[in-house]
């Protein structure tokens, strides 16, 4: 609709919000809507961009604000230093789901206990254990219900080795199921005496104990007598009738950013969005949608960088700005172009920005071999390469695949497809045996996909199954490879492939080009390559 009608407005299509960033960044887009996370991501960034509006849904300036909650029991005859009034007392802790990052993000959560608990750096555990032991080292016991990390074995192990941290909750299981787990289960561990202190979101608190709430005069809620806010400078607050506690950490709204120099020309049209967009049929109303706009935009005057608009917000920046261990730990992610270490770099920030450990570090090589011999060689930790690369790194370089990129859409994937002339009678596997081959290289995907497949339907072994069930075959790479490694059938593997000079050409179009030219009955390439000669 807003390309349609006459409203000067064009929506580009973004993969995620760091991908509109980076559009922004490179001038290819004027503005879009952030999490004020994104913006922690734009400040280490260096991207020129002014935050021009703020997209609220309530009347307040922060959209969560975290407090703390702890038994008065455990309160000292005058204020204390938080050490003092929280070691070894029971944490009620609100856990993270492996998909949620409510009520409180991982990085989040890791600053708060910062705030009490002293950084373990032991070199012989990884930095997510050491806050953990750091955290079960200060409690005396805890329920920290939930997964721990997202690998269930590892979770499993590290409850095991921490027991008291699942000490506190209504199961053994310690698991998402747990009564005390979330927001309203950590307050009714609270309430339940299970445990002394907890954090979560003050509009939990707030309608847990039936503080400023328009819910039904005869609903009863849980007495907030014997609890109060503990502040950061370890002074107190009562929860009954406090509006407004003292908090620990803010986290601003979503905003409206846009590059420097189209903020005057972005803030003006925000600012003309009226209540009434906000159920219009035409491209206004389409913005607010698209903006998912819930009430009318609040105003920045004048924008701010994101530097100075999250200097508001008490914690939120500090958060990000931790202190790590020393030395610093990292995993280290090798490249082989320019084009490859930006979109590494780039994701290492968002890495950093959503709590990812250890961070993420890059480094440049010539070539995808280049790059599995530094990871061999320790310079590097992890190496990137097309599934041509899977059986060479595994056999070659003694290397581990660990990650395997999918997708829904088939078109997309690496798959491997028998394509032969639409005049041949070929209609299986069966009746190309004699017939002559084509691969894009020895080695790669297509080649291993076709001889597991005659190892495990034809029953042929390795030797057999590529010198004697077809009757020619290209495979360039063979020609480089030592004699004593391919014997006699040196020429059978090259003899149709397609030459410039001397030199075999390698891959999937000189794979098809056989075929198209008569040097080949069958081609082993992708779905996407014989899509793409299809359509041409």
């Amino acid at each position: 609709m807003l390309d349609e009608e006459d409203s000067g407005l064009e929506c580009v299509l973004g993969t995620d919000q760091l991908d509109c960033l980076r559009r922004i960044s490179k001038g290819a887009v004027d503005f879009g809507v952030f999490s004020p996370e994104d913006l922690i991501a734009a400040q280490w960034a260096n991207i020129d961009v002014l935050v021009t509006d703020e997209l609220r849904s309530r009347f307040r300036p922060y959209e969560r604000s975290i407090v703390s909650v702890v038994n008065r029991r455990i309160l000292p005859e005058r204020p204390s230093s938080l050490d003092f009034v929280l070691r070894n007392t029971t944490l009620c802790h609100p856990g993270v789901g492996v998909n949620d990052l409510r009520p409180l993000s991982d990085t989040l959560a890791g600053y708060l206990e910062s705030l009490i608990i002293p950084r373990a750096c032991d070199p012989l555990l990884t930095l997510t254990e050491n806050r953990i032991k750091a955290v079960a080292q200060f409690f005396h016991k805890a329920c920290k219900a939930g997964p721990w990390v997202p690998d269930a074995e590892r979770d499993a192990e590290l409850k095991g080795k921490y027991p008291t941290l699942c000490a506190a909750c209504a199961s053994p299981a310690c698991s998402m199921d747990d009564k005390y787990w979330g927001p309203t289960g950590t307050l009714q561990c609270l309430v339940d005496n299970s445990g002394d202190v907890m954090w979560g979101e003050l509009d939990d608190v707030q309608y847990y104990f039936g503080v400023n709430t328009t819910s039904n005069k005869g609903e009863s809620f849980p007495t907030s007598r014997q609890h109060a806010y503990l502040c950061r400078d370890g002074t107190w607050q009562p929860v009954q009738d406090n509006l407004a506690p003292c908090t620990w950490l803010n986290r601003p709204w979503p905003v409206v950013i846009a590059k420097r120099k189209a903020a005057a020309a972005v803030s003006k049209l925000i600012g003309s969005i009226k209540e009434a967009d906000l159920f219009n049929t035409h491209w206004r109303g389409a913005l607010t949608s698209l903006l998912e706009i819930r009430q009318t935009p609040t105003p920045l005057n004048p924008p701010k960088t994101p530097l100075d608009y999250l200097a508001s917000a008490q914690g939120f920046r500090e958060a990000y700005s931790q202190s790590g261990c020393d030395p610093p730990r990292h995993v280290t992610l090798c490249t082989t172009s320019n084009l490859e270490r930006n979109k590494c770099e780039w994701l290492s920030e968002a890495g950093a920005v959503y709590g990812v450990n250890p961070p993420l570090q890059c480094i440049v090589r010539n070539s995808t071999s280049d790059c599995l011999r530094a990871v061999r060689g320790g310079e590097s930790d992890v190496a990137v390469g097309d599934s041509e690369w899977l059986m060479p790194s595994i056999r070659d370089f003694d290397l581990e695949p660990l990650l395997y990129e999918t997708t829904p859409i088939v078109d997309k994937m690496d798959t491997v497809v028998a394509y032969v002339r639409r005049g041949d009678v070929i209609t299986n596997m069966q009746k190309l045996s004699g017939k002559r081959a084509a691969f894009p290289q020895y080695d790669g995907m297509a080649w291993h996909t076709v001889l597991q497949y005659l190892k495990d339907k034809e029953k042929q072994d390795c030797r057999s199954a590529m010198t004697n069930y077809f009757s020619q075959i290209c495979a360039p790479g063979t020609e480089t490879l030592k004699s004593e490694d391919v014997g006699d059938d040196a020429e059978k593997f090259t003899s149709g492939c397609i030459k410039n000079g001397d030199k075999v050409v390698g891959g999937e179009i000189a794979a098809l080009q056989t075929l198209v030219e008569g040097k080949s009955d069958v081609a082993f390439i992708s779905m996407r390559t014989a899509n793409l000669y299809e359509s041409e």
